[in-house]
């Protein structure tokens, strides 16, 4: 064999068949003096030929107490020392470039004759080191991320055996992580889930038919005390060391089901108190109007049957009476109108802004006439998916008020798009009615769109209700946009809206 000297060796193998070896063989003698090695270690340390002959092992691979212990245990008579032969060392050793490499070192002896000689196997394992660390810090990684996190995170064998359980599922389901790990999933579960796991689990390795894997719901759990309760659960199935496991995130919604619960009673009240205003608002619009077209009626007839016994000063007052049965009936239409506003469903289609202005001026035309108004449109105006009916209840609105509250001999009602809304962060488009009227003071911005909230002192013939503004704002809110009123006292009055849901 080659760099073996003389015949130390001449009843080992052939050096061609050690050399053929992938791993480094090394023999020394009992006081560690190199004998023999083959290529494979020459190669591993970076040595050539016969350099490493009659070298110590020491100078190799560095301590050699372990080497020491073994010598002296055979030595000592101990040649069946369980714990020492054939035992396997992991060690971090240079090479001749002091390169620094991790090898696994198996060693045993044999007897040639009254000397003893040691064998030694090293198999670089440099690659699996490097493997395993970054494996193990992956590891301290996520079992920091798992220790940190607030859900509980559990995983489980094909089995349902549990492989861990998470700092935060201990705190959820009261158990620690060694009294839960090895035990059946199902030990957290209440019934029917209990008995019904490993029939799912079983189906789903021979169908893959899922129920829940992939798929987050709501189930109900078991804490160690038997307490049952409301989780969120999500699972996965993933692939650890070429086996099945499933990982599973868990989180407490006991409060979050408690809240619902509570909301959904609200919202049963809720439903409750608008079905009695429904009640109220037709009680208000029948049985309130009858006895109201009553007293309009025999108004009427008193003045039929008296008119020349009533004078000047009684026409008067029953006149008064007249009108004022003709308010309180339009009052109570006004607010059966608005106790449904809010909660009709609304027909949502293409609309053109455009041509609901053409055909509401045209309707408006002799009103606007009458009043000296004009409508100006400043530019195009958009496509909107809108209730149309209901947008144009808003413009008509808007436009009998610029042109009612106005004092100026030409009433001008121009209506455009604010371009500069989006770079204020307001979403959609926006829509604005700008009046040269009398305007409204500041303090009064929000008071304009609270239900029968007048502002101005108007005779009978013109009085309003106080009620279309509060009907534009509500037909807006309802187009999940929003309304909002700038204004000078004397100078005029923009009434800005936006609608989100828009098609250009």
């Amino acid at each position: 064999m080659e760099y073996i000297t003389g015949d130390v060796f001449s009843d080992l193998t052939s050096s061609s068949l050690m050399d053929a070896i992938p791993d480094g063989i090394i023999i020394v003698s009992n006081t560690g003096k190199i004998l023999a090695v083959n290529k494979a270690l020459n190669i591993l340390f970076g040595y050539e030929g016969s350099d490493l002959i009659e070298k110590n092992i020491s100078e190799l691979i560095g301590d050699i107490e372990f080497f020491t212990q073994y010598i002296d245990s055979i030595v000592g008579g101990d040649q069946t020392n369980e714990s020492l032969i054939g035992r396997q060392y992991e060690l971090l050793v240079e090479t001749k470039e002091q390169k620094a490499v991790f090898v696994q070192l198996g060693i045993n002896h044999f007897q040639r004759g009254k000397e003893l000689n040691i064998i030694g196997i090293f198999k670089d394992i440099s690659y699996q080191k490097r493997q395993q660390d970054i494996i193990d810090a992956e590891r301290k990684e996520l079992d920091t991320v798992l220790n940190t996190v607030l859900d509980g995170v559990i995983t489980i064998d094909k089995y349902g055996v549990v492989k861990s359980f998470n700092p935060a599922a201990e705190k959820i389901f009261l158990y620690k992580a060694e009294e839960i790990i090895g035990l059946n999933i199902k030990t957290l579960m209440p019934s029917p889930y209990h008995e019904a796991h490993d029939g799912y689990l079983s189906n789903y390795h021979k169908t893959g038919k899922r129920n829940i894997i992939g798929v987050g719901r709501e189930v109900s759990a078991k804490r160690k005390n038997g307490e049952c309760f409301p989780i969120e659960l999500g699972v996965n199935e993933m692939e650890v060391n070429g086996k099945t496991e499933y990982v599973g995130t868990i989180r407490d919604i006991t409060e979050r089901v408690s809240s619902q619960r509570i909301i959904n009673n609200y919202i049963n009240q809720l439903k409750r108190s608008n079905q009695e205003l429904d009640d109220f608002a037709y009680i208000a619009s029948h049985d309130l109007k009858e006895p109201i077209r009553g007293l309009a009626n025999n108004a009427s007839f008193l003045f039929e049957d008296f008119e020349d016994k009533l004078g000047d000063d009684g026409k008067r007052r029953i006149n008064r009476i007249q009108q004022l049965c003709t308010r309180l009936e339009k009052l109570i239409d006004d607010l059966l109108y608005f106790s449904r506003l809010g909660r009709q469903s609304y027909s949502l289609a293409k609309t053109d802004i455009a041509k609901i202005i053409t055909n509401l001026t045209d309707d408006l035309k002799e009103f606007l006439e009458q009043e000296g108004g004009k409508v100006i449109v400043n530019g195009e105006l958009p496509k909107v998916r809108c209730d149309s009916i209901k947008i144009r209840e808003v413009f008509s609105n808007l436009i009998i008020n610029a042109v009612k509250y106005n004092d100026k001999e030409e009433k001008i009602v121009e209506i455009g798009c604010d371009l500069t809304a989006p770079s204020r962060g307001i979403d959609g488009i926006t829509i604005y009615v700008k009046d040269n009227g009398i305007g409204i003071e500041e303090k009064f911005y929000n008071d304009i769109f609270r239900i029968f909230k007048r502002l101005n002192s108007e005779d009978d013939t013109k009085r309003g209700n106080g009620v279309g503004l509060t009907f534009v704002k509500k037909i807006i809110e309802k187009h999940n946009g929003k309304i909002w009123v700038e204004s000078s006292v004397g100078l005029g009055t923009i009434f800005y809206f936006n609608i989100k849901d828009i098609e250009l």
